[in-house]
């Protein structure tokens, strides 16, 4: 509890020393930080359950077997992939709004 109160102390001292600019700057990354990890955490919050159907068509295709069997793997397989694409696109977009954030942040340090 002490550790926390110093450590709180410390944290305040530090963000009232920063001039304004460094305060916008420090305020846009976390605000894009926030954005990209909502990005992301949406993307898997889409894909999991792509996932989960993949694997249950993977187990009925084990106990079913023959032709029938390869088509629920087909299927489990292309559910895979959507749910790969996903998180990819999920990640791509996070990616994109720390670089503008980062981009934006260098240019008001160049100021």
């Amino acid at each position: 509890m002490r550790s926390s109160l110093v450590l709180l102390a410390l944290v305040t001292l530090g963000a009232c020393s920063r001039t304004p600019q460094e305060e916008q700057v420090h305020q846009l990354r976390a605000t894009a930080e926030t954005q990209a990890d909502a990005l992301e955490k949406d993307a898997d919050a889409r894909a999991d359950p792509l996932d989960e159907q993949a694997k249950a068509l993977e187990a009925q295709a084990k106990q079913v077997g023959g032709y029938d069997g390869k088509r629920l793997e087909i299927q489990a397989d292309a559910l895979e992939k959507q749910a790969d694409l996903i998180r990819e696109q999920g990640n791509a977009k996070a990616d994109a709004v720390r670089a503008e954030a980062n981009a934006k942040a260098k240019a008001l340090e160049s100021r």
